[in-house]
């Protein structure tokens, strides 16, 4: 019957719970944002949903557990991935995007008052890897309507769309250079 199969599932997917709810907590930590640990712990509970269903069929069918446990695995690995990229643009508003560099192409949510850039380790963007950086090379300060780029830098090598500035409100698109650092910052209209 169907609500077996059902409880069956339910039941298989269990196993899986404790691991998902790890990983989706654990990315928070990671990025030390709630917000991160709350699209996680969601990306979690859409998997587990689905692969209870899932399961619930495959453990109808003549399949020998190994495979099983393969197919369960991929299956997890395909949707965590999906729903966690699915639940990350959930109400991103804005962020800097890497345009060059050993961090080309990755994206840093602004979803702090402050967010640091440079070469120390508690910086939120930590650019130890680009030549020409200082330790507090620069930060992001948000305000009402965005966020300003404030200079650190006692050489003068931070620049909002490759000017010089000491001090620069951002706005969407604009390309922001730190020593050999580019960005462009990001924001949803």
């Amino acid at each position: 019957s169907n609500l077996g199969l059902t409880s069956l599932g339910i039941f298989a997917a269990q196993k899986w719970l404790p691991l998902l709810l790890a990983i989706g907590i654990a990315i928070g930590v990671r990025d030390q944002s709630y917000l991160q640990m709350t699209r996680g712990v969601a990306a979690t509970l859409v998997t587990h949903i689905l692969l209870s269903a899932l399961s619930g069929y495959l453990y109808l069918l003549p399949i020998n557990g190994f495979f099983l446990l393969g197919i369960e695995s991929l299956f997890i690995g395909l949707v965590f991935t999906t729903s966690f990229y699915y639940f990350s643009n959930f109400r991103r508003t804005e962020w800097l995007r890497v345009l060059n560099g050993d961090l080309r192409d990755q994206e840093f949510e602004l979803n702090k008052e402050v967010h640091f850039l440079g070469t120390q380790s508690l910086d939120s963007i930590n650019l130890s890897s680009y030549p020409n950086i200082n330790s507090t090379h620069a930060k992001l300060i948000k305000f009402y309507s965005g966020y300003s780029l404030v200079d650190n830098d006692p050489f003068g090598r931070t620049f909002v769309n490759f000017r010089s500035i000491t001090e620069q409100p951002l706005k969407n698109g604009d390309i922001i250079k730190l020593g050999t650092a580019l960005f462009q910052y990001c924001k949803s209209e």
